[in-house]
């Protein structure tokens, strides 16, 4: 089990320019990345890079992506030959509303079919 503790700290006055410094390079080579791996993702929207000697690899999206974060990408091979990538993601629930009242249907044995609100149908 790792812990962490944290600690102040009193710099001199010549360290706290040096660690102002230190934090201004990472604070500017972050969102210069940040930058490049978005602009990048915009060049390539109908590809995926995979690791290795893979590269990228044409891909057809039926759905948009989420605004979540990716943890897996699983690549599978269907009997017909055609290949497939599952993208797994986290992203938080949205709960989902019915924009129609809904009804459930039943195939009977006495009836054709009974409705969740009780109607019965014989065929006729």
């Amino acid at each position: 089990m790792y812990r962490a503790i944290k600690v102040s700290i009193y710099p001199t006055d010549e360290q706290e320019s040096y660690l102002a410094q230190c934090f201004g390079n990472t604070r500017w080579f972050w969102n210069y990345m940040l930058n490049a791996t978005t602009t990048a993702y915009k060049k390539t929207g109908n590809v995926i890079k995979f690791p290795g000697s893979l590269g990228l690899m044409k891909t057809i999206f039926h759905k948009e992506l989420p605004d979540a974060k990716f943890t897996t990408v699983t690549i599978s091979r269907n009997t017909d030959g055609r290949y497939y990538t599952s993208i797994f993601f986290n992203q938080e629930d949205k709960p989902v509303t019915a924009i129609n009242e809904s009804i459930g249907v039943d195939l009977g044995l006495k009836n054709f079919a009974i409705t969740s609100d009780g109607s019965k149908y014989d065929v006729v």
